[in-house]
């Protein structure tokens, strides 16, 4: 964002880009006139008047540095001189100056609105003058009243169909960004995944390839570093097309004619051309193509930016070590590899002490009149300081041939002290949400005193506000925990965690502030350090002279590695966190995520150690360095080199002019400050890479222990579920509440029935959870006595010639009165690996529809959803895709129906399962074509593409039918198919998995559709909370009775 500091008179004259002051003007009445907007932090902005500091920096004078500030120069005005106007480099973009109607303007553009300074003769001045009057140079009047009045206007430039365009734009750049956050998440999932698939170590191979293993993990930092820096330049790239792409045609630095209709072909042409054929060809796929073209054209955009980062990056590092190195120097001398051999040298050693130093950072409430470093002002106590241990290891005595000390420390730049720009708060721009959402770490100045000092009631209000706010809090969390119905212990320690980390830093700011404030307020007027022109100040201003408290944080290096320490992590680094997983990958076989890897890597280990934010910690503020370019420098004169005039004066010179802004060689500089301090700032040394670190990092720690938990878990065994059926009972069907799908017809229905009750297909899937005894009494139960079998050995026969023993497990039913039919159930998910299976299979997908839902319209985008997440995961190893649960189901379907096993004994099967299980029939029986009913089944119309053979939409929407309960998370994964059947769920809402249960579906059906002579799972009213069912006439007890072992349990 921007920052301005412009334009203050304050009853002096400027001349020759200076301001004459005379100390001895005390005439009450004198007018100051000055303009501060601040928008900075990409947070606020923040329009103020009255700043009181303004006067030396927005003139360039008195500040005893050289600062790199575009002056406009003296302007042509009636009276020979005017106010010189300065642009900062975070405005990034130079002001512009013009006349209209005998008045001067300067032009700030602020993205949505435009800032217009008016820079014109004082009315009073040219009455006076009119009258005759002395309005000298140094007259009593203009010391008085001002020669210049300044004037500020703010114009609204954006319009409706303005803000459509690049509401377009920026939603199709969100879509890619989002899918960028998935294709990070499913390499991550796939390097774990892949590491018993490719290294050994599963049960069929238990000879583990450790060097593999290690390969893998030691990949992680490099994959975090580099993912975390995908998004946080994926997320400046978005936030930049809504702002007009203001970054990007900074960073590319191509004619703004060349950059306007590449954005516009891009963004606009061939997607309007493709959206115009495919309508014209009547197309009934128009949307969806031109979606797909939109998204590419997005997403090529985005590579482009994101390699002009990395270029950028690269070259402002080079630049500032040049500058760090030898200030005079204009460009490097001997040749160019030797040149940038030095650089990379300085830039490595750079990184290294950055990274390896001990430092150590304090919090200090500073005023006015205080210069840093504050650690030398006598009697300064920081409020808090920060020492890591590695910082703290570095001072032992051990460590003193690896490490170097300092003393006094040298002082270690912050990202704030680098950009120079605070932003204030007055009570014009205060407001509550602004205090309550603001970072407490970061440096933020409050005005205490004067015109714009923050009133007491607001400064009591923001505390009232900490206060109140993180109660708030507090019982939000107490209420949702106990809403969840969470054990004392849980609550309690996240309670304590909640008020220990994010509540009591914030209400301990506040509390500073309001100390500090009312503390200023008391001692105002009798602080000794006022001088007597303070003094005078004060009195023209009423009795107070304007007070400003600001909050920083202040770093210091004691210690740094010497040389022989730093090119030793260099090469540890580049040998264990580079070659050996990179090696590793590609010897597993694992070459597609060994591929990204290297190329993620690679770019990595450049914005690693060409690192623009160490060469700037160690230099300081941008604003006390002179940024020159090769081949552009500017000499003392302000002439350029006789280089530079020749490719001015070539024929390429002369078009690029054209094309491009004529821009002074100062606002170039400007430009390059700007380029260097966004660039770091925003991408670099953003908190977003940090964050998404973060993010990565807690994926892969759940994925880790899940995976290495799976593949240590014992081999899976049925177990007794207990398991209760009470025959003699039955619910009659809903008047007026039955499902549509209570019975199914034609090619759903089992042999020797017209039509098939939806509940004996809940049934057996639920049945696929049970031992081979148990199975057989709940059939015998429930069916009749011998009329489906449990072929349990038919199917273990199959698995062990095959060798496809463990992983999925299933059960094929048969009809003893119908030979020839068979049912697949399989069992859903019961161990640690079913779910990683699970996260394997639909992990993208599940991804795919949180983007779209966040995503605002993001339906729209649906049609080319399925294609986005085949992308997204084919990464997935061969390996990875041979050992997918469904190819065995799929396999064994095909054999079986094939007669290659078996002898033919069957030609008609139907599939079911419940939970993983039903998302595996789903997968299988569109496959094989055998007609399917899952129950809470995990749906496959998003992720059909991924699967091998990949599914048709048809053979979704033909042969799979799938029982979605409300509320189920599981059922809700993926786009479901056009045949399915939504069912109502009685658990309590705070239950989050409640609804997610085969055998609450059979208890739904049975109450609702009319249990049909089945018999009644005790459940049902023991853990479901259904009414208790009516007894039949050949009830000879009652239903307690009936399930006294479910009672007893319960």
């Amino acid at each position: 964002m921007t920052s301005i500091l412009v334009g203050e008179v304050d009853g002096g004259v400027a001349k020759n880009g200076k301001i004459d002051y005379d100390s001895g003007a005390e005439d009450p009445q004198a007018e100051r006139t000055s303009v501060a907007f601040v928008d900075e932090d990409e947070d606020e902005k923040e329009l103020s008047s009255n700043s009181v500091n303004a006067v030396e920096t927005s003139v360039g004078v008195g500040t005893g540095k050289h600062i790199d500030w575009i002056g406009l120069g003296e302007d042509d005005t009636e009276d020979g001189v005017a106010p010189t106007f300065v642009d900062h480099f975070s405005l990034g973009v130079p002001s512009s100056t013009f006349r209209f109607r005998n008045t001067r303007y300067v032009l700030y553009d602020g993205g949505e609105d435009q800032f217009l300074l008016e820079d014109r003769p004082s009315d009073l001045r040219a009455g006076n003058a009119q009258n005759g009057n002395d309005v000298n140079e140094n007259s009593a009047f203009d010391k008085k009243n001002g020669r210049h009045v300044i004037t500020m206007k703010r114009a609204h430039t954006d319009t409706f169909g303005l803000r459509l365009l690049r509401a377009t734009y920026t939603l199709a750049a969100l879509l890619v960004l989002g899918f960028l956050f998935v294709f990070c998440f499913q390499v991550i999932l796939f390097l774990f995944l892949n590491m018993p698939a490719d290294s050994g170590g599963t049960r069929s191979d238990p000879n583990v390839n450790t060097g593999a293993i290690i390969g893998a993990i030691l990949s992680i930092p490099i994959f975090l570093y580099g993912f975390a820096s995908i998004m946080s330049i994926g997320v400046t790239f978005v936030e930049d097309t809504w702002s007009g792409h203001v970054l990007f045609r900074s960073i590319l630095h191509c004619p703004v004619v060349l950059m306007e209709w590449g954005t516009f072909i891009l963004f606009l042409g061939i997607p309007g051309l493709t959206l115009a054929a495919t309508l014209l060809a009547k197309n009934d796929t128009w949307w969806e193509q031109t979606a797909k073209c939109l998204v590419c054209c997005i997403f090529f955009f985005m590579i482009v930016f994101a390699f002009s980062v990395v270029c950028c990056e690269v070259s402002s590092c080079a630049r500032l070590i040049r500058l760090h190195k030898n200030p005079n120097a204009v460009g490097g001398r001997g040749p160019w590899w030797r040149e940038w051999a030095r650089i990379s040298q300085q830039a490595i050693l750079l990184r290294q002490r950055g990274c390896y130093s001990g430092e150590r950072s304090q919090q200090y409430i500073v005023h006015e009149n205080e210069e840093p470093p504050y650690s030398l002002i006598e009697g300064k106590e920081p409020i808090k300081e920060k020492e890591g241990i590695y910082s703290a290891l570095t001072r032992l005595s051990c460590c003193g041939s690896v490490v170097e000390t300092f003393d006094p420390p040298n002082r270690s730049y912050t990202m704030e002290e680098i950009k120079g720009v605070t932003p204030f708060v007055t009570k014009q721009n205060w407001s509550l949400e602004r205090m309550w959402c603001q970072d407490y770490n970061a440096r933020r100045a409050f005005v205490n005193s004067g015109p714009s000092a923050l009133r007491s009631g607001q400064v009591n209000s923001s505390l009232a506000c900490a206060v109140v706010g993180s109660v708030l809090i507090v019982l939000i969390l107490c209420g949702v925990l106990v809403w969840l119905e969470m054990s004392a212990l849980v609550l309690v320690l996240s309670l304590v965690l909640v008020i220990l980390c994010c509540l009591s830093p914030m209400v301990l700011s506040f509390l500073r502030l309001y100390r500090e404030y009312y503390s200023v307020h008391r001692n105002a007027l009798n602080d000794p350090s006022f001088s007597k022109k303070d003094e005078e100040m004060a009195k023209e201003q009423g009795g107070k002279n304007d007070k400003v408290t600001m909050s920083v944080w202040e770093t210091v290096r004691f210690s740094q590695p010497r040389n022989w320490a730093c090119w030793t992590l260099f090469s540890f680094e580049v040998i264990f966190l580079f070659l050996w997983p990179l090696i590793a990958l590609y010897a597993s076989g694992n070459w597609k995520v060994g591929t990204i890897f290297l190329f993620l890597g690679g770019i990595s280990e450049i914005r690693i150690y060409f690192n623009a934010g160490a060469v700037l910690k160690e230099i300081g503020t941008l604003d006390t360095i002179q940024v020159t370019s090769r081949g552009a420098s500017l000499r003392e004169d302000g002439s350029v080199s006789q280089r530079e005039a020749a490719n001015r004066n070539s024929a390429s010179g002369r078009v690029w002019s054209i094309l491009s802004r004529a821009e002074t060689d100062k606002e170039k500089v400007l430009r390059k400050k700007a380029r260097i301090s966004e660039i770091v700032s925003r991408i670099s040394h953003s908190k977003k890479t940090y964050r998404f670190m973060w993010v990565f990092a807690l994926f892969v720690i759940v994925i880790f222990l899940m995976v290495y938990s799976a593949f240590n878990q014992e081999e899976f065994e049925y177990k007794i579920k207990g398991t209760t059926l009470a025959s003699n009972f039955s619910y009659p069907a809903q008047v007026g509440a039955q499902y549509p799908t209570c019975q199914l017809t034609k090619s759903f229905t089992l042999p020797g029935q017209k039509s098939t009750a939806l509940m004996d297909f809940s049934f057996l899937a639920g049945t696929a959870f049970a031992g081979p005894e148990e199975a057989t009494s709940l059939l015998d139960t429930w069916f009749g006595t011998g009329k489906i079998v449990d072929e349990y050995k038919f199917v273990n026969d199959y698995r062990v010639a095959t060798d496809t023993v463990g992983g999925v497990s299933f059960k094929l039913y048969s009809f003893s009165e119908y030979e020839g039919y068979g049912v697949i159930s399989i069992r859903g998910s019961e161990t640690l690996l079913d779910w990683v299976v699970d996260v394997q299979l639909w992990g993208a997908a599940a991804l795919a529809q949180l983007v779209r839902a966040f995503i605002p319209l993001g339906w729209i985008w649906t049609p080319i959803f399925d294609e986005l997440v085949y992308v997204v995961n084919s990464v997935e190893s061969a390996n990875l895709k041979r050992v997918a649960y469904y190819k065995t189901t799929t396999q064994f379907i095909n054999d079986v129906l094939s007669g290659e096993y078996g002898g033919g004994k069957y030609h008609t099967l139907r599939v079911t399962g419940a939970s993983l299980g039903g998302g595996l029939a789903i997968i299988t029986g569109a496959q094989t074509g055998a007609y399917t009913v899952a129950i809470s089944g995990l749906n496959a119309m998003l992720s059909r593409q991924t699967f091998d053979p990949p599914v048709t939409k048809e053979q979704l929407d033909t042969r799979v039918f799938n029982v979605i309960p409300d509320r189920d998370p599981i059922a809700h994964i993926d786009d479901r198919a056009q045949l399915f059947q939504e069912t109502q769920c009685r658990a309590p809402k705070n239950d989050f998995w409640g609804c997610h249960s085969m055998w609450r579906s059979v208890c739904e059906l049975a109450y609702q559709c009319g249990s049909e002579g089945r018999p009644i799972l005790c459940w049902c009213v023991t853990k479901y909370g259904y009414p208790k069912p009516e007894p039949t006439e050949n009830s000879t007890m009652a239903w307690e009775e009936a399930c006294a072992s479910d009672y007893e349990s319960s």
